[in-house]
């Protein structure tokens, strides 16, 4: 199973807000959010395909930074 983080496009959907009020909200709990890109997260899935590891697993697709 993959699981994806937050995608960074959606960050543009808040931008407008975020400039008028100086502040940018998410849910990103206690502020760290590791970002990725949908780009990032198809080629972990294309990783994830080819890969000749067959054991049941969940990865964290995520940014590198928080």
């Amino acid at each position: 199973m993959l699981r994806n983080n937050v995608y960074t496009d959606g960050l543009l959907s808040g931008m407008k807000r975020a400039i008028a009020t100086g502040k940018h909200y998410s849910a990103g709990g206690r502020g760290a959010v590791g970002y990725v890109t949908r780009d990032d997260c198809a080629r972990a899935a294309a990783a994830a395909l080819v890969s000749a590891d067959t054991e049941r697993r969940v990865l964290d697709i995520t940014g590198p930074d928080l």
